[in-house]
């Protein structure tokens, strides 16, 4: 990130770092397919090297040179407009509107220039529709503001020089995503994605499934080369185990307990995760397969129900999780459990966990919803 622009949690720099690498996926994949087309002549004969060197270069060129370039710098702008959003967010309570900031560029273009000026809370849907960076090379900003939102620019009917580009065409600072599927270089659907085997593809082919690239596995499967073996129960929840990378050695009997209880009793899906990714950085413990989300797993073993809650959260969020998994072996007063959460996430704390799930000693399982709680606990 450059200068002045707030460092991104953990949890939402692995969402840029993951959404980032299936773009790169599939931008490698179309030049593959581009250059693999000019292999052969008008008869189908294999070209001589020169010619097909001749054929090629201006396609590698626009890929790695114009192309590139555009890329690179809207990839910039869209990650630094994605920090900031998760920090207006922060601090809605403060300044709860946001203000377009007319683009910077010495010739700009006519694009956006409707929406200069333009402030709205930053919880409209406006933004949703319109934002700065939703277009290539876009120089247009946002910034906080306690100023009174402003009317909503009229757009005129027919008018398609300020629709957001097709791959650009989402809030980066909700989803972490750069550049999302509809992007030109993803597939229409999941019957031509190259990273599908033909059972999905068939899947898809009926209708059942729907693309959704940022949240595919086995495109991630694919950029990491990690292989998962799973278990399936009964109840339809299922486990998934890396067979290459390993877990954390002193963790790795808890984890196992806990996410198999939780696929086989109360039909969850999760993917537990190699103590490191790829790129050498720590991985959370597990993945939650039906909320895409990342999972701390705590097992406490204080005595006291308040320690042992508000430890667990205080752990999980230095992993910078979204959801916190606590199995408690023993019995708690209900009081202690309400005073640990209390004290967790009172005052700001633990910013990034949205659920935390407990599972009690008699096995039953509760869902905390954080935002909920921190509503009520700041009245």
């Amino acid at each position: 990130m450059d200068k002045g622009t707030p460092a991104p949690s953990p949890n939402f720099l692995r969402m840029l770092d993951r959404n980032n690498a299936i773009f790169s996926a599939f931008r490698t994949h179309r030049m593959q397919q581009d250059v693999a087309a000019l292999l052969l002549d008008s008869d189908g004969n294999i070209k001589p090297f020169n010619d097909f060197r001749r054929d090629v270069t201006p396609i590698i060129g626009k890929y790695n040179g114009a192309w590139l370039r555009t890329e690179y710098t809207t990839a910039v702008q869209r990650s630094r407009l994605a920090a900031n959003w998760q920090q207006y967010i922060d601090e809605a309570d403060v300044f709860p509107c946001l203000e377009w900031v007319p683009s910077t560029a010495i010739h700009p273009g006519e694009d956006h220039r409707l929406f200069w000026n333009t402030i709205r809370p930053i919880d409209d849907p406006f933004w949703s529709q319109h934002r700065p960076g939703d277009r290539w090379n876009c120089q247009c900003d946002i910034r906080q503001t306690d100023l009174p939102p402003t009317d909503i620019p009229t757009i005129p009917i027919g008018d398609a020089v300020n629709n957001p580009t097709p791959g650009l065409d989402n809030n980066p600072g909700n989803d972490g995503i750069i550049f999302n599927h509809h992007h030109p270089y993803f597939p229409n659907n999941c019957t031509t994605c190259p990273f599908a085997p033909i059972s999905k593809k068939l899947i898809a082919l009926a209708g059942i499934r729907k693309k959704d690239c940022s949240t595919c596995l086995l495109v991630q499967d694919a950029i990491t080369e990690e292989v998962y073996k799973r278990k399936t129960y009964k109840s339809g929840g299922y486990v998934e185990y890396p067979t290459k990378g390993k877990q954390n050695k002193v963790e790795q009997r808890s984890n196992i307990t806990v996410v198999e209880e939780l696929a086989k009793y109360h039909s969850e899906r999760y993917r537990l995760l190699p103590v490191s990714n790829e790129h050498g950085k720590k991985n959370p413990d597990a993945f939650n397969l039906k909320t895409q989300a990342f999972a701390d797993i705590k097992c406490p073993l204080s005595t006291n129900g308040k320690n042992a809650i508000q430890a667990a959260i205080r752990e999980a969020s230095k992993q910078e999780v979204a959801e916190a998994i606590i199995y408690l072996t023993q019995d708690y007063p209900m009081q202690e459990i309400a005073l640990g959460l209390k004290a967790a996430l009172q005052g700001g704390r633990a910013r990034t966990v949205k659920t935390i799930i407990i599972r009690f000693h008699n096995k039953e399982i509760k869902r905390y919803d954080t935002t909920k709680l921190r509503k009520i606990y700041k009245k």
